[in-house]
């Protein structure tokens, strides 16, 4: 038998557990991954393609990207700066990069204005999806459903985190909205090899091309595209380029 000074010091001791172990399931609660992914702000399948305040538009921006590269948030920044409201950021990628940029106020601010939108991957692919490798980037663009997923659009850029676009440059975007498809060119022939960055096959000649991503003061670039010897040249017309030289996984 307890006497009553032992009882009341057990008593204590079970209160302290079960307050202990409340606390415990709460913070892990709050702290599941699961549910965290659940709160990401991703769209189903099912569901309107916007669902943040933007104006309407029938330009994209996209950017297909699962890997957790470090300088992902500052290239998304920039390019939205330069772009501007008119061509809004689509962001195809993981629900573990989405809750990643969500940490950072900037990036929210943007979410929140409708200058960026996080999209989920279609059922069936997985969440690591090696976009940066040409065959398998390829394979999902020929698919119908991110099309139909960037409806109404008819204009629709894409970047990825190895290619700039030039904060002094004279042209916009919307300068090359005439033609078709326009890129930059990965091989050092002109034309010889459409690189995967910023997409060309298109009409306008050389010489569209080089204000697009050749010559001296382009409209941007892609890493593949840069010499060793012209990098001083592409820094001082291009100081943001370095933003895609660090693509490295966190």
């Amino acid at each position: 038998m307890l006497g009553p000074d032992a009882k009341k010091k057990t008593n204590h001791l079970a209160l302290l557990a079960l307050v202990l172990t409340c606390t415990l399931l709460f913070l892990s609660h709050l702290t599941r991954p699961w549910q965290l992914y659940e709160e990401v702000p991703f769209l189903a399948q099912d569901e309107e393609l916007q669902d943040a305040p933007a104006a309407p538009t029938n330009k994209v921006a996209v950017i297909l990207e699962t890997r957790p590269l470090g300088n992902l948030v500052p290239l998304i920044l920039h390019f939205s700066s330069i772009l501007g409201p008119e061509w809004p950021i689509h962001i195809f990628t993981s629900p573990l990069n989405a809750m990643a940029f969500q940490l950072c106020p900037s990036f929210n601010r943007l979410l929140n204005s409708g200058g960026v939108h996080l999209q989920a991957l279609p059922p069936g692919v997985p969440e690591d999806y090696p976009f940066h490798e040409p065959y398998s980037r390829s394979v999902f663009l020929t698919q119908s459903w991110l099309w139909e997923r960037l409806e109404p659009a008819e204009h629709v850029f894409f970047f990825t985190s190895n290619s700039m676009i030039c904060a002094k440059a004279e042209k916009t975007l919307d300068d090359f909205l005439e033609y078709d498809f326009i890129g930059a060119p990965m091989g050092r022939k002109l034309g010889a090899e459409v690189g995967e960055g910023e997409s060309a096959e298109f009409r306008g000649g050389k010489e569209v091309c080089c204000w697009f991503a050749l010559g001296e003061e382009p409209f941007g670039y892609e890493l593949v595209q840069v010499a060793d010897e012209k990098m001083d040249d592409v820094l001082r017309w291009c100081p943001e380029y370095v933003i895609s030289m660090f693509n490295m996984t966190l």
